[in-house]
């Protein structure tokens, strides 16, 4: 999460297990949403694409607020 929040894009760990995914607000990272697969059970392309736009639409929705 440290990493997603720092570099600013998506970050998977080695296994594929967990994904870190930044919420932008003004074109700044203000959090990550983190997700976690059972060990060994990696991210599907379509996942990561679904969580990307969840995190985009938390972040108009925050900047709206």
């Amino acid at each position: 999460m440290h990493t997603a929040l720092r570099a600013g894009q998506a970050v998977q760990d080695p296994s594929g297990s967990m994904l870190s995914i930044p919420i932008r607000v003004r074109d700044q990272v203000i959090g990550v949403i983190g997700g976690r697969k059972a060990e060994g059970n990696a991210w599907a392309p379509e996942e990561i694409g679904l969580l990307q736009t969840l995190s985009d639409q938390l972040g108009v929705a925050l900047e709206s607020a």
